[in-house]
């Protein structure tokens, strides 16, 4: 059995990364100094224990940040053999900004992924931080965690908070929160449930969310309790993959506008866009239960894929400033496209 790996992805300015595997991230980052890519596995449980008593980890970290994939020199126990002679190269290594083996902690993503990036959001530049990977890989307990565990999103409010709070003599902030779910191409606000949204685009150009609601948590356990009942809103369920799968992109997002303290003249406000992404896992056909489970899949899989040519186009900007971007393609791309 292959021990399944999450990939938790940072993002600055908006630009998208689709990871593909085994990938070459180099393919896609290459031209951006903004994007850093960072790769968390997630540990055995007991189904996988029990399901195939001969397994074998096929993935190994180097360092911090070299991962490879079915390393030389191990036994191909458990019927493995069969499934990696199709690739033409085995010992396969591939880099990463940082590579997380499965005994990492929440602080420690939260600290070499989203915490460094921050300054750019209180400085004005929008900024997305997303985890993809296969189903039951670990993306929601790595953005949301649990109240003994938080994760990403609650340590970046709270931190945010405390930016805010330590630069309050030369700085004003206001700071807004929203969270919602892309399922089947509809949208729904996690934190009101009912109400209608519609996802259009303002006279100005900005992408706005017309009917979502809007908060300010005054507390961290205020803002652990809003995660914690906008997931159980959550469209999920259980699949072969996975017991308790997500079926929906859930996304997290944070209003930032601030501007500097000048006595006598009125200074700039700045405004910037923070989203949080957990994207719902991919999986193939063949592990899901019910019709309606394919067609779940078929949905998330198709915005993944929209999501993918997001970043190819974005990728080969640099060489055709005019080349096109197709964020209209789905309501997850459209929607955290780079405008506030």
């Amino acid at each position: 059995m292959v021990n399944s790996e999450g990939f938790m992805i940072i993002f600055r300015k908006f630009l998208f990364l689709k990871v593909q595997y085994p990938f070459n991230p180099q393919r896609y980052i290459k031209n951006y100094q903004g994007v850093n890519l960072s790769l968390r596995g997630s540990p055995f449980n007991c189904t996988n224990v029990f399901s195939a008593p001969k397994f074998r980890e096929v993935v190994k970290p180097i360092g911090d940040k070299v991962l490879v994939f079915d390393p030389p020199g191990e036994s191909d126990d458990g019927g493995l053999k069969k499934i990696f002679t199709s690739q033409r190269n085995k010992d396969l290594k591939f880099s990463f900004d940082h590579v997380f083996g499965p005994e990492s902690s929440q602080l420690d993503v939260y600290r070499c992924t989203t915490a460094t990036i921050l300054e750019d959001v209180l400085n004005g530049f929008n900024s997305c931080v997303f985890a993809y990977g296969a189903t039951g890989a670990g993306k929601t307990f790595t953005m949301l965690g649990n109240k003994e565990n938080p994760g990403v999103i609650y340590k970046t409010v709270v931190m945010l908070y405390n930016k805010i709070d330590a630069m309050s003599d030369e700085y004003t902030y206001d700071l807004d929160v929203s969270y919602v779910e892309i399922y089947n191409e509809n949208i729904k606000d996690l934190l009101r449930p009912g109400g209608k949204i519609v996802l259009n685009e303002a006279s100005n150009g900005n992408i706005q969310l017309r009917g979502v609601s809007m908060h300010q948590p005054k507390s961290a356990d205020e803002l652990l309790d809003m995660l914690l009942k906008g997931n159980n809103e959550r469209t999920q369920s259980s699949t072969s993959a996975n017991s308790e799968s997500s079926r929906s992109h859930a996304i997290f997002q944070i209003y930032l506008r601030g501007r500097q303290k000048v006595s006598g003249t009125t200074a700039t406000w700045k405004h910037s866009k923070f989203s949080l992404i957990d994207l719902a896992g991919s999986e193939k056909g063949n592990v899901t239960n019910t019709n309606k489970q394919q067609s779940e899949g078929a949905n998330i899989n198709r915005s993944l894929l929209a999501l993918g040519n997001v970043i190819n186009a974005l990728a080969d900007r640099k060489k055709n400033p005019k080349n096109f971007i197709p964020y209209r393609d789905s309501k997850l791309t459209r929607y955290t496209e780079g405008k506030t």
